[in-house]
């Protein structure tokens, strides 16, 4: 059994799109174009620290310690995907 340090991430693939996820809604519901072009550069930054944790496979791990690909990570990760293409798409 693994226990989880204090300052750690145990999941940089799905933190990564329940970001992304978030911020899709957030511009759904209110449209602020401006508050996500503003932030441009920290939502690359997110999308490239999930896109890192891609596989060849295609699955995302969920660290580079344990390398676990997870199936609720992986719906996780999907979703996020599909908010960053909703952002770039409206932005």
């Amino acid at each position: 059994m693994s226990i989880i340090k204090k300052d750690s991430y145990d999941s940089v693939d799905s933190y990564a799109a329940l970001f992304l996820m978030a911020l899709a809604k957030y511009h759904e519901k209110t449209h602020d174009t401006p508050f996500i072009v503003e932030r441009e550069a920290q939502i690359q930054s997110v999308m490239h620290a999930m896109e890192t944790m891609r596989c060849s496979d295609g699955l995302y791990m969920n660290d580079l310690e344990h390398r676990a690909k997870y199936l609720m990570d992986n719906v996780e990760t999907n979703a996020g995907l599909r908010g960053y293409i909703s952002l770039v798409e409206k932005g």
